[in-house]
C-alpha cells in the first residue's frame, strides 16, 4: 500500500514538472514571440526586404502617363498622388521603403497561440501605381513596420512634391453609362481610377441588362433527402432553357443558374391528429425536398416581352407538388412496426406539406448592371 502510495506520488511530481516546464516554455515562448512583434527594430535590420516600388515589373516610371498615389501608411497623413513623370524618373533608382514580413509571421504565430485572431488587417497598401489614369498595381506593408516612423525607407522626396489626392465613389447604373464615366475619368489629368468597368461581367459586353427566372418548384422522393443531389437537375434546366431561346429566336446569355432546396417533414397522422411517438416527439416519415430553380438571363430589353412566350412549354424537371398521401401508403406498415404503434395501417395517413410554394413560372423586371466606381481626385 505505501509503495503504490509512493509511486503516485513520485507520477503526481514528475506530472507537476512537466506541466511546470511547458507552462514556463510557453510563457517564454510568447514573451519572445511578443517581443518580436511589438519591439520594432531602432534601425534597418537585416531580414527588412528593400522594396523599390518604381522599378516594380510592368511599371515604367519614364513613360507618359505614369503615376503614383502614396497611401497614409507611407506618408503618415493625407494619400499623395504624383503624377510628374520627371519626377518618378528621376526617384527610380533610389525610391524604396522596407517591409518585415517575418515579424507579421510572428503577429500571426502569436494570434494562433492567444487563440484569438487580429482584429484589423495585418498589411495595408502603401503604393498604387497608374498607367494612363488606371490602376496596374497596389503593393502592400505589414502594418506596425510602415506605421513606425523609424521604419528605413527614401521616397526621394516623393511625399513632398506630390499633391494630396481624396477617394470618391459612385455608383452608375447600365453598361453604356459606366463605360462613358470610365472614360471620362480617364480623360481628366487630376483623377486616378482605382475600380471602373471591370467590374462589369463579359456577357454585359454583349447584352446591356438581364432578368431573373423563376421556374415551378420540383419535389423529389422522399428517399433522396438530405443527399438531394440538385446538379443534374440544374444541368436539365440550362439545357432546356437555352434550347427554348434559341428556337425563339432570342439572342440570350444563362450566367447563373441556381437551385434553392429546401427539407419539409412529412407528419403522420390518426383520426387527423399527429402521431406522438413513444418518445414524445411527433412522428415523421423522413423529409421531403423541394428545390426551385432560378436563373440569371442576359438579354436586350426588347427581348423581355418574349421571354414568357418562349419560357411556357418548358418540360417538366419533376413533380410540381408534394407527393398525394395515397402514394405514401407503403411505407406505413414499416414505419408502425419500427414506433411500435397501435392499430394497423389504415388507422394512419401522411400529411405530406410544403407550405407555400410556386407552381408558375416567374420572371422579374429587365435590369441594367450597377458598377461602383472609385477614384482619387488630385486637389490642384
Amino acid at each position: 500500500m505505501r509503495r503504490a502510495l509512493l509511486i503516485a506520488c513520485v507520477g503526481i511530481g514528475v506530472l507537476l514538472a512537466l506541466w511546470l516546464v511547458l507552462a514556463g516554455g510557453m510563457h517564454w515562448m510568447l514573451r519572445e514571440v511578443a517581443r518580436g512583434v511589438f519591439t520594432p527594430e531602432s534601425a534597418e535590420a537585416e531580414h527588412d526586404a528593400r522594396i523599390f516600388f518604381l522599378r516594380t515589373e510592368g511599371f515604367d516610371a519614364e513613360a507618359p502617363g505614369a503615376a503614383i498615389l502614396l497611401h497614409p501608411l507611407a506618408t503618415g497623413g493625407d494619400a499623395i498622388a504624383v503624377t510628374d513623370p520627371a519626377l518618378l524618373a528621376a526617384a527610380a533608382a533610389t525610391a524604396y521603403y522596407t517591409d518585415d514580413s517575418g515579424r507579421e509571421q510572428r503577429l500571426v504565430l502569436l494570434s494562433i497561440l492567444m487563440m484569438s485572431p487580429p482584429a484589423n488587417a495585418t498589411r495595408l497598401p502603401f503604393v498604387t501605381l497608374f498607367r494612363d489614369g488606371r490602376e496596374i498595381g497596389t503593393l502592400t506593408c505589414f502594418t506596425l513596420h510602415c506605421a513606425d516612423e523609424t521604419a528605413a525607407r527614401d521616397l526621394a522626396g516623393l511625399a513632398e512634391a506630390g499633391r494630396t489626392a481624396r477617394l470618391v465613389q459612385e455608383t452608375v447604373t447600365g453598361r453604356d453609362a459606366i463605360l462613358a464615366r470610365e472614360a471620362a475619368i480617364l480623360a481628366d489629368p487630376a483623377l486616378l481610377l482605382a475600380e471602373g468597368s471591370e467590374q462589369l461581367p463579359p456577357v454585359a459586353l454583349t447584352h446591356p441588362g438581364y432578368t431573373h427566372v423563376t421556374l415551378p418548384a420540383v419535389f423529389a422522393p422522399p428517399e433522396d433527402a438530405p443527399d438531394f443531389d440538385t446538379a443534374p437537375l440544374e444541368a436539365a434546366v440550362g439545357a432546356a432553357v437555352r434550347g427554348a431561346l434559341d428556337a425563339a429566336g432570342i439572342s440570350a446569355s444563362v450566367d447563373r443558374i441556381e437551385t434553392g432546396v429546401s427539407w419539409t417533414e412529412i407528419p403522420v397522422l390518426r383520426d387527423g391528429m399527429p402521431v406522438i411517438g413513444t418518445d414524445g416527439r411527433r412522428v415523421t416519415d423522413g423529409l421531403l425536398p423541394m428545390a426551385v430553380p432560378e436563373l440569371r438571363i442576359w438579354l436586350d430589353p426588347e427581348a423581355q416581352g418574349r421571354l414568357r412566350d418562349a419560357l411556357a412549354d418548358l418540360p417538366s424537371f419533376g413533380p410540381a407538388a408534394p407527393p398525394d398521401p395515397a402514394a405514401l401508403a407503403p411505407r406505413l406498415p414499416a414505419l408502425i412496426a419500427a414506433q411500435g404503434l397501435a392499430g394497423t395501417p389504415d388507422d394512419y395517413s401522411h400529411a405530406p406539406d410544403a407550405g407555400p410554394f410556386s407552381d408558375r413560372l416567374a420572371i422579374g423586371l429587365f435590369r441594367e448592371p450597377e458598377a461602383r466606381l472609385s477614384w482619387y481626385q488630385i486637389e490642384p
